[in-house]
């Protein structure tokens, strides 16, 4: 639970992803979804958002309406970043042999 990254969510001016049939086919094509490597994007449960217009629905609160977060959420965010980054993750990572742990996105 990240309480304070959803509070990040502007569905405009490019509506978030949302999470059904349409994610399947916006995930090789679509630029929010490409351009979120090194960016805060939101992906929203199915039914938050308005079919046509991308905006979330009335009274839909954005702790509920959000279903993941990504990618580029070590890169962007301060506390995900520390803790991305701490001695005690790589500390786990050696532990775990591997040798050039990576952050994937």
């Amino acid at each position: 639970h990240v309480p304070h990254v959803p509070t990040r969510l502007n569905p405009n001016p490019t509506p978030p992803i949302r999470q059904d049939e349409k994610q399947t086919s916006a995930q090789g094509s679509d630029a929010y979804f490409l351009d979120s490597a090194d960016r805060i994007h939101f992906f929203l449960e199915p039914g938050a958002s308005d079919d046509d217009t991308g905006a979330l629905k009335a009274g839909m609160d954005k702790q509920v309406a959000v279903n993941k977060v990504g990618h580029g959420l070590h890169v962007q965010d301060t506390v995900f970043k520390e803790y991305t980054e701490s001695p005690k993750v790589a500390e786990l990572a050696h532990s775990l042999g591997w040798s050039s742990p990576e952050v994937p996105q």
